[in-house]
């Protein structure tokens, strides 16, 4: 039996043959990779001092201390990149974030250059982050922060601040940060 192919010269497109083998090899060597690995179980941090778990602890970071009201977090590519979240006293008659953004202004100005800050909408409600560039032993260090309340809705101030050296790539750090902050949930 003897099989002929042609092309149609009008439609300038292959035959709809053609491209469902093209399809059906381009699907049976995407499953030929024998040196892929599965990826990593995504880890589940939890403290219960403060109240917090990170759902899905990002790739970017890994674990250094997580004790009593202590979690940090490293981020291993990125030279002296540390993130650390802490979480306030309950305060009775609440917290105005705004506040505490001037606040965290004032403190960056007087030792450093402030770059700004923006308004976020997280799960748990509104957030807010500061930006800025401090002396370090090492050259300028970049801080960035995200104030919020606690995810349980609790008047209790809780803080993610990143540090990483400065002058690098801020856009890919802030990212980072945000990507920590949405794994962040109440216990």
């Amino acid at each position: 039996m003897t099989a002929t192919v042609r092309n149609n010269p009008t439609s300038g497109r292959p035959s709809q043959r053609r491209f469902l083998a093209l399809a059906l090899l381009a699907v049976s060597l995407a499953g030929c990779g024998s040196d892929r690995q599965t990826p990593a179980a995504a880890q589940r941090v939890e403290n219960v001092e403060l109240g917090l778990a990170i759902a899905a602890l990002p790739e970017a970071f890994e674990m250094a201390e997580n004790m009593g009201e202590i979690l940090r977090l490293t981020a291993p590519d990125v030279d002296a990149g540390n993130v650390e979240i802490t979480v306030g006293p309950l305060q009775l008659d609440g917290i105005n974030l705004v506040e505490v953004v001037k606040e965290r202004r004032t403190a960056f100005e007087a030792e450093g250059t402030y770059f700004g800050n923006r308004e976020l909408m997280t799960p748990y409600g509104p957030a807010y982050t500061t930006r800025g560039e401090l002396a370090g032993p090492d050259g300028a260090v970049e801080v960035t922060a995200v104030y919020s309340l606690h995810p349980d809705g609790s008047d209790r101030l809780m803080t993610v601040t990143y540090r990483y050296p400065g002058g690098g790539d801020s856009q890919a750090r802030v990212g980072e940060l945000l990507e920590l902050l949405g794994e962040l949930e109440a216990l």
